[in-house]
């Protein structure tokens, strides 16, 4: 998401150029049928959407199914995340760990 020119924000989130405008990234936790936002995390251009996908846990609760994209994937976060009940049904890469 970018963001408006400012010194302080191109401090804080940095861009994708020295010209560029400062960006936001986020990573959300969407319900599939509304497309309603269950949770969010927001960061720098700098930190990928898996370390901000690792703030989303408290979000996966007993009783929903959950579907990811095979660029979420870690087994650490899937052992945890369904070790509290949530129901994950993930893509996966071949040369996954």
């Amino acid at each position: 998401m970018e963001l408006d020119r400012s010194q302080a924000l191109q401090e804080e989130f940095g861009s994708s150029s020295e010209a560029g405008r400062p960006l936001l990234r986020i990573t959300a936790h969407v319900r599939t049928a509304s497309r309603r936002w269950i949770a969010a995390a927001a960061g720098s251009y700098h930190q990928g959407e898996n370390e901000l996908a690792g703030q989303l846990g408290s979000s996966f609760v007993k009783g929903i199914l959950n579907i990811a994209g095979r660029g979420f994937f870690s087994m650490s976060r899937f052992l945890r995340l369904s070790a509290g009940g949530a129901r994950l049904a993930w893509r996966v890469k071949n040369a996954a760990n």
